[in-house]
């Protein structure tokens, strides 16, 4: 008679439907540490998966036109490119509304306009985030680090959105072939 040995366990086979086991106690015990040790995120045993993305964010000081334009495009490109990386919009003082001519030029470029302005940066958002681009002066809240960068040459959207548009995409694509260095 041939019998399967599994850990401390020993099943032997018999003619009958269920195979009789020599020692039951060892796999109540095996049952117990199971379900007692499920992966649970508060558990020790459980593992933290790493971001699918990394974020870059996009500063403006209102929120309403460059980090807009700026986080839809790196978006696009980065999607395109197959890139880990995902931008966010961000305001140092937020305006209650979108500007218009971003809204109508996101909709020509067949990309989808925002629903809100871009909420105010949070320090959280700065310390985690892959890189920073502020199209405004670094607010003194904020520590300048490595990983900061400043795109102050950018045409004003309200009076050029094409050019201001334009400047950032040739920025951005400078930018995801650095991050894709790394």
């Amino acid at each position: 008679m041939s019998c399967f040995y599994f850990a401390p366990f020993t099943f032997l086979p018999t003619s009958s439907r269920q195979a009789q086991m020599k020692h039951p106690l060892p796999i109540l015990l095996l049952i117990a540490f199971i379900a007692s040790h499920q992966l649970h995120p508060s558990s020790s045993a459980s593992f933290q998966q790493k971001p699918k993305y990394k974020t870059v964010i996009f500063v403006c000081e209102h929120g309403v036109a460059k980090s807009i334009i700026a986080a839809s495009y790196f978006n696009k490109i980065a999607k395109e490119q197959k890139l880990p990386f995902r931008a966010i919009a961000r305001s140092t003082a937020p305006q209650d509304s979108l500007m218009q001519s971003v809204i109508e030029g996101l909709r020509r470029d067949n990309l989808p306009p925002p629903t809100h302005v871009a909420p105010k940066l949070t320090q959280t958002e700065f310390d985690v985030a892959k890189r920073a681009v502020f199209f405004c002066p670094l607010p003194t809240s904020y520590f300048s680090r490595s990983s900061t960068r400043e795109w102050n040459d950018i045409p004003p959207v309200s009076q050029q959105y094409q050019a201001a548009r334009d400047s950032i995409v040739v920025k951005i694509r400078i930018l995801l072939d650095e991050l894709a260095r790394e």
